[in-house]
């Protein structure tokens, strides 16, 4: 079982990106799927790494270029050591 990382820009796109999962698989998955925008993101890694977080682990679903790019351009340089 995976659960992925999910990023868009707006809670409209990250709805549309969940809908294209099955019913069944995004109920299995609806306790440990993250969907949110880069700025949710950033607040929740970043509080992670204020506790000694090092390392991220990131499934992303299928060719979900967009939230590859998000997490590489948004995310990552924002999240402060």
């Amino acid at each position: 079982m995976f659960s992925p990382l999910i990023l868009a820009e707006t809670p409209a796109a990250i709805q549309a990106k969940l809908d294209q999962f099955p019913k069944t698989l995004l109920a299995s998955m609806e306790q440990t799927v993250v969907a949110t925008t880069p700025g949710e993101a950033i607040k929740r890694m970043q509080v992670l790494v204020d506790v000694g977080f090092q390392y991220f682990v990131c499934t992303i679903s299928g060719n979900d270029v967009e939230t590859l790019n998000l997490l590489a351009q948004q995310v990552i340089p924002n999240i402060v050591a």
